[in-house]
């Protein structure tokens, strides 16, 4: 019967300890994994300019694509107008 055993770690050099002891007390390196979201202690404050930067491409990106859509939608007579103003609203904000 196989049992998974799983923990979770403030730093990555606390969970790399703890795979250490396990290996040293008999598992195998094929037996005990890590996962981690980080590496050496990297802390969210050192990604952060990374998300910063690409959520406000996101943005750009994201309403220049909505601004192009309401123009195009706009182009339908009748209906069009009044279908664009909420996308062309959404978009100035």
């Amino acid at each position: 019967m196989t049992r998974t055993v799983s923990r979770l770690y403030d730093s990555y050099r606390d969970a790399q300890r703890a795979v250490n002891a396990l290996e040293a007390a008999g598992f195998t390196s094929s037996e005990v994994g890590l996962v981690s979201r980080y590496r050496d202690d990297e802390t969210l404050a050192d990604t952060s300019s990374g998300a910063a930067t690409g959520a406000a491409a996101g943005a750009v990106v994201g309403g220049g694509t909505g601004l192009l859509a309401a123009l195009g939608v706009s182009a339908i007579p009748g209906i069009g107008p009044l279908v664009a103003a909420g996308v062309l609203a959404t978009a100035r904000a």
